[in-house]
């Protein structure tokens, strides 16, 4: 054989390995959860939901399986206590003051946890985040200590040194974290089916009939009367913010992971059962985005337009119980010289609470800074006061100039349209600083989505419900890519 054969032998043999090792690559495959693990994270999620229905033995029983996951269950720590932080309307959230735990084990981790250079970059692109915010605090008339407690939300992504922490002497196995994370997903879907379907009412997940914070906050559940009627096949609907977790499933839908028969039963169901035209708007261009290539893309729009109009049919069949045609109808307001009364009834009256509050923001020239980090009950300053004239009878119209369901509407009045560009670009900027590592484009997927979620008031860059697990996922990508000889001196830590 001369040189010149033997040469196009091995690239030949080259091109077909390069082929099947993409191939393989490519494939997507079946996660395999033992069926302990989802009893496990069922019986956590249990826990919460008890708590919600103030049966308070029940955070005994938390904290001790919490106790337990240091111990032997790590991964499913990193979960639990994304949920135990965050509320997700199975309790009412900032329960023993969790979120102030989270803080101090924040804390905790960036003073005894070594730092290696990715994570070092990563901490001062949100230490100068946080830095911001705390400058735009000062430069407002409210009192630093209100604005403090309304700055927590958007600090919750902190929560990406706690697996730090948790990981901190153990090795990392950032599949075995997607399998968890699949576990505990998995189980609020069954927890929407079991209210909506089976229970008719609101046990599993006690808060998420109330979409409003405030009728939520008077909210007191019990579980000696739970609000059940199994009976009556009314099914009512199951309000977003548990779904939010779902942010973290999209990117491995696309790439790796395939649902079962059964699970994917379960996610349609529960799809149904929150009714958030939004939200699975979301799922779905976040999907087509990151899954479709060329003519699959085609393929895929024709798809999302077909599976539209099927929905539309339906929605008209059930009254409109769906919301799809409402969603939909709404653009027509958005006609030239429309009038204030009505583009407030677009988004389902969510730009009613924006413009008077906008148009405060404007008279005080604080378009670019803000009003700073005002809170609903406890500011107090009169010049922050409006009457709403654009809301209905039912909703009270005097305000704090606050509290908007569309997070980037929310962070300009909180930090103005300066506020709004630092915060794209952080989080989208954190792209380009962790660009070269390995599940990177996992992170930008995921914070896609939760943006366009955020403009239906489910998430977005600005509540924990997707700070949390946002923060979760930076805190394993960072894990996975860790140094070799940092992840050594760690697992020698006594």
């Amino acid at each position: 054989m001369t040189a010149a054969q033997r040469i196009s032998k091995i690239t030949d043999e080259t091109i077909v390995a390069n082929k099947a090792a993409a191939t393989v690559k490519s494939q997507r495959s079946y996660l395999d959860i033992p069926a302990t693990d989802y009893l496990w994270a069922f019986g956590f999620l249990l826990t919460q939901s008890l708590t919600g229905l103030s049966f308070y033995p029940a955070i005994l029983i938390a904290l001790f399986m919490m106790i337990v996951a240091y111990r032997s269950r790590p991964y499913d720590l990193s979960v639990m206590l994304v949920f135990w932080a965050g509320g997700y309307t199975i309790t009412r959230g900032g329960y023993l003051g969790s979120m102030t735990a989270i803080l101090l084990l924040a804390v905790i981790s960036l003073v005894i946890v070594r730092k290696w250079p990715m994570l070092k970059r990563v901490l001062w692109v949100f230490m100068g985040y946080f830095a911001f915010m705390l400058v735009i605090a000062l430069l407002s008339d409210e009192s630093l200590k209100v604005q403090l407690g309304m700055m927590r939300p958007y600090v919750s992504v902190i929560y990406f040194l706690v697996p730090i922490l948790i990981f901190a002497n153990r090795k990392f196995d950032f599949e075995e974290l997607k399998r968890k994370i699949f576990t505990y997903a998995i189980c609020i879907a069954a927890m929407y089916v079991i209210d909506c379907y089976l229970l008719c009412g609101h046990v599993m997940l006690p808060f998420a009939g109330f979409l409003d914070p405030e009728e939520m906050a008077k909210f007191e559940p019990s579980w000696t009367n739970p609000d059940i009627s199994p009976l009556a096949f009314s099914f009512p609907r199951i309000g977003p913010f548990p779904m939010i977790f779902f942010i973290l499933l999209i990117f491995p839908l696309t790439k790796s992971v395939k649902l079962r028969t059964w699970q994917w039963v379960l996610v349609v169901l529960m799809l149904m059962a929150c009714r958030s035209a939004t939200l699975f708007i979301a799922f779905v261009t976040t999907f087509v985005i990151f899954k479709a290539r060329g003519k699959w893309l085609v393929i895929y729009l024709a798809g999302v337009v077909v599976g539209v109009m099927a929905l539309s049919a339906v929605d008209d069949a059930v009254d409109g119980e769906l919301r799809v045609n409402s969603t939909i109808n709404q653009f027509a307001i958005l006609k030239p010289n429309a009038s204030d009364e009505e583009l407030a009834e677009f988004g389902t009256g969510r730009m009613a609470q924006f413009i008077p509050k906008f148009a405060l923001l404007q008279s005080y020239n604080r378009e670019w800074i803000g009003f700073g980090f005002l809170d609903p009950t406890k500011s107090t300053a009169h010049k922050y006061m409006i009457s709403n004239a654009l809301y209905d009878s039912i909703w009270d119209i005097d305000e704090v100039a606050t509290g908007v369901e569309v997070t980037q509407l929310q962070t300009i009045l909180d930090m103005g349209y300066l506020g709004l560009i630092v915060q794209t670009l952080v989080y989208f900027g954190l792209y380009f600083v962790i660009r070269k590592q390995k599940y990177s484009k996992y992170y930008l997927c995921t914070i896609v989505c939760a943006s366009i979620s955020g403009l239906g008031g489910n998430g977005g860059l600005y509540l924990p419900y997707s700070l949390l697990p946002i923060g979760l996922l930076v805190g394993g990508i960072l894990l996975a890519n860790k140094p070799q000889r940092d992840a050594v001196a760690a697992r020698a830590l006594p």
